[in-house]
């Protein structure tokens, strides 16, 4: 089968007058013949009609189209939907400094702005609420979670984008603050999806589409965004041991993925009148389970019973899901029996809207379908944070600025250290390839650390501004 090809009005005007002298008395037609006007005005129009053919041919070239025929087209590739992604706004942390120690605590209210120095200034606001406690010099947040106070660029789009320690000045004031800065960059700030990202996110979400495998599963929690931040990397991990087990480690490019919350003492059957009889199987509210439950098993007569995971029970936490086990209970629950888990730590924020990706959700199919096979249990998972120190020596160009090559080569190690993927290990090479394509740069050396660093399958480098030097 032969490529369409354009045909121009001139190849169309001769093959009408070559058909018409073929298949009558005339000789040839003269430019002027009023037959050779119309057989040229039917070849301009077939020249129209090839153009409009190749426009239509295009139209469905995934390379070619753009802007809103892209979005349809996207349609048509994933009938179920599938749209272009929004603006973000960069995303990390913020620490507020004291030159000594505080003597009272100081809150830092959810709200407060740092900015990015330059002109114009890039704002970047608190999204929970932290404090500088007694007898410290610096904030944390003020919620009981570990860490520095979370925070968002003020605008959407990639100038929001940080480096360690980049955000340095202060707007709203803290009592007794002298310096405020980011510890771990700001990251995954995007204006609109554009045409050439969201072709590329097209392409892998269609060679997806089989969804057990791994580079489906790995794909499919790349999509997970939650409270303005995204998975950034991710690696599957099937059990060789336990088949039909398989982790999912995600990371949001800052190891600060890991989010939890408690939940309060749950009761899985009715709390007043106990169970109708025969339930075995039940589902938590709250979902994934981080870790372990306590399920206490309350019978109609006698002491209330802690049940025995994997004895009296199976716990699947990626799903909440909880299986009375048949050797214990043969028949299920009795009439008036209850069962009551107590408060258990459970995965929020980018864990769990990765995991409902992966598990799907029956309340809302159309977004969420189930990704995983039969009989798999996909479990989504934080990285064991490694967190490195970096010390580096520097030799620069006499002629060159020191304090500004400096900056630089130790934006991009930070840069390099933090973009690791999962099990990937940091390559002194690499590093050394980076810093040296600094303007000015003539030689660097690393004190730490010493050569090649691996981590495990399920361990993801990180690194902060405080383990980050460049002498």
């Amino acid at each position: 089968m032969t490529m369409f090809r354009i045909k121009g009005a001139p190849e169309y005007t001769a093959r009408l007058v070559a058909y018409l002298v073929a298949r009558s008395v005339l000789t040839d037609l003269s430019p002027g013949d009023p037959l050779m006007q119309v057989c040229g005005g039917v070849g301009v129009e077939l020249e129209d009609v090839s153009l409009d053919i190749a426009r239509l041919l295009d139209f469905f070239n995934l390379d070619h189209v753009e802007g809103e025929d892209l979005d349809a087209r996207a349609l048509e590739y994933l009938p179920d939907g599938f749209a272009r992604r929004g603006g973000l706004r960069a995303n990390g942390r913020l620490r507020w400094r004291t030159q000594n120690p505080v003597a009272v605590e100081v809150p830092i209210p959810a709200g407060a702005v740092a900015a990015k120095p330059g002109s114009p200034r890039v704002l970047y606001v608190t999204t929970v609420a932290g404090r500088i406690p007694v007898g410290s010099t610096q904030s944390e947040r003020a919620d009981g979670q570990d860490g520095d106070i979370p925070a968002l660029a003020v605008d959407f789009g990639e100038a929001g984008d940080a480096d360690v320690d980049e955000v340095a000045v202060i707007v709203t004031p803290v009592p007794n603050a002298v310096r405020v800065h980011n510890p771990v960059a700001f990251r995954d700030g995007r204006s609109a999806e554009s045409d050439d990202d969201f072709r590329s996110r097209i392409r892998a979400e269609t060679r997806s589409l089989s969804r057990c495998t791994p580079e489906a599963l790995r794909t499919r929690v790349l999509q997970a965004e939650a409270d303005g931040r995204r998975v950034r990397v991710a690696a599957v991990w099937e059990d060789p041991i336990s088949r039909g087990n398989v982790t999912i480690y995600v990371d949001d490019g800052a190891g600060t993925v890991a989010e939890t919350a408690i939940a309060a003492a749950e009761a899985l059957t009715d709390p007043v009148n106990g169970a109708v009889g025969g339930e075995q199987e039940f589902y938590l509210r709250n979902r994934p389970v981080k870790g372990a439950i306590t399920l206490q098993h309350i019978p109609t007569a006698g002491p209330v019973r802690v049940l025995v995971a994997g004895v009296d029970y199976v716990l699947i936490p990626s799903r909440g899901y909880v299986w009375l086990h048949p050797d214990v209970f043969p028949t299920g629950l009795d009439a008036g029996e209850r069962l009551v888990a107590q408060p258990y730590t459970h995965f929020t924020g980018l864990i769990r809207e990765a995991q409902r990706l992966v598990d799907g959700d029956p309340n809302d199919v159309r977004n969420y379908p189930t990704w995983r096979a039969a009989g798999v249990v996909t479990s989504v998972q934080p990285p064991q944070v490694v967190q490195g120190v970096v010390k580096a020596h520097i030799v620069v160009a006499t002629d060159a600025d020191r304090d500004a090559v400096r900056g630089e080569v130790r934006r991009r190690l930070s840069a390099y250290y933090n973009g690791l993927g999962i099990g990937a290990p940091w390559i002194e090479a690499e590093a050394i390839e980076r810093a040296m394509a600094v303007a000015g740069m003539v030689d660097i050396t690393f004190e730490a650390p010493l050569g090649n660093v691996p981590v495990a399958y399920n361990q993801v480098h990180r690194i902060t501004s405080g383990n980050l030097t460049v002498l």
